[in-house]
């Protein structure tokens, strides 16, 4: 349902956000879509993007333990 979808949300005032998302990630259209929603609200945003990365990168799954898990998700915690 779209109001619970934060792709529709008012994001106003919102903190600093990290969106990671890999190129084989089924849900990369909405991770650039939010991005890119995220920044419009005058919000900082950081798009990381991963040449083949899955969903999850570096969070769970295959390639969690690959260098690109690992990157992402040494990236992830460089930004918290």
């Amino acid at each position: 349902h779209p109001s619970l979808s934060p792709l529709y949300a008012n994001l106003s005032h919102m903190p600093p956000a990290l969106v990671t998302v890999g190129t084989a990630d089924p849900l990369q259209d909405d991770s650039l879509f939010f991005a890119s929603k995220y920044s419009a609200y005058g919000n900082h945003v950081e798009l990381a993007i991963y040449e083949g990365g899955e969903h999850g990168i570096g969070h769970f799954g295959v390639q969690e333990d690959e260098e690109m898990g690992v990157r992402a998700r040494r990236h992830t915690l460089e930004f918290m």
